[in-house]
């Protein structure tokens, strides 16, 4: 059967008892050797083993978390358990028990109950019990966090159990109100929050703004002096207009006012005053001209007479 067991299970628990001190850490060695465990997983599974006082012990003594093997977590569990332990060791021990924040109360009031317990377990008179009583109900109030001191002597519990149940409602209703915050923040801090990231947000378009005014001569520089194909640099119809006239859609080249001009200029001129000084001589060369080729016109008619009609030999 034993060996369907898993190997926690063949650990047995351990709750302070001197008697099963020595055979708790025999089983638990003996698992960790056949299991290959190394300290940590050791460690974790002696807590999950441990309970009442033992419990206690580990949990709130640092040493047990901070050594170096289970050989030394050994030797403190028997000096602390065993009869070398002094009263003043266990005084020591109840003593430096704290309440750690946000620590649940009723588990604080179970370690501090166990601690108190091994300290005075001599303890067999009532006046003993009466005084043991006495000393837990002053520590349990005296560790609580100082909001929680004053309510709790403002209400004067006579027992622990009745300063427990005092206690605990304290922190429940103390989670309720901060809960509570929480879900109902005031709405000015909302708005608040909502003006910073509007303002951060204006921030952010002006900046940006200001980096695309920057980069806007030097985007048209390398713009123009970037390669372009000829397709990309043929120019559109609608994005043109005439240098002349002022007209859109057409160049000078296709100007008709242009054309008009540049036919219609060399006309006028001829009728400007001091064309009109030279026009004589032109004139007159024309008419001489005109005069040459009647002349010459009349010397092929006075010849007219004259057979120019080619001869060619006779065959014979």
């Amino acid at each position: 059967m034993a060996q369907n067991k898993l190997p926690i299970e063949i650990i047995p628990f351990f709750d302070g008892s001197k008697e099963h001190i020595n055979n708790f850490f025999t089983q638990i060695k003996r698992v960790e050797k056949v299991n290959g465990w190394d300290f940590l997983t050791t460690q974790a599974i002696l807590s999950a083993r441990l309970n009442g006082p033992a419990l206690t012990f580990f949990s709130t003594n640092p040493n047990c978390k901070n050594a170096k093997d289970l050989d030394e977590v050994e030797s403190l569990f028997l000096d602390f358990f065993s009869d070398k332990t002094t009263e003043l060791q266990r005084k020591l021990n109840f003593h430096n028990i704290q309440y750690y924040s946000g620590e649940n109360i009723k588990n604080f009031a179970h370690r501090l109950e166990t601690a108190a317990e091994y300290m005075l377990a001599e303890a067999q008179t009532n006046e003993a019990k009466t005084i043991t009583h006495s000393i837990i109900l002053s520590k349990f109030i005296t560790s609580l966090p100082q909001n929680f001191q004053r309510k709790l002597s403002s209400k004067n519990p006579s027992s622990l159990k009745e300063a427990i149940d005092i206690a605990v409602k304290m922190q429940q209703n103390s989670e309720t109100h901060t809960t509570c915050s929480m879900l109902l923040q005031p709405v000015k801090t909302v708005n608040v929050e909502q003006d910073s990231i509007a303002q951060k947000l204006d921030e952010l378009t002006n900046q940006i703004a200001m980096l695309k005014t920057e980069q806007k001569p030097e985007t048209e520089v390398s713009q123009h002096i970037s390669y372009r194909t000829p397709q990309q640099n043929t120019l559109s119809r609608h994005s043109v207009s005439c240098s002349f006239c002022g007209k859109p859609n057409h160049l000078v080249k296709d100007c008709w006012e242009f054309r008009r001009t540049m036919h219609t200029a060399p006309n006028q001129q001829q009728y400007s005053w001091s064309q009109q000084q030279h026009s004589w001589p032109q004139q007159q060369q024309y008419h001489n001209r005109s005069q040459s080729r009647g002349s010459y016109s009349n010397t092929r008619n006075y010849n007219g007479n004259t057979n120019y009609q080619q001869t060619y030999p006779k065959s014979k």
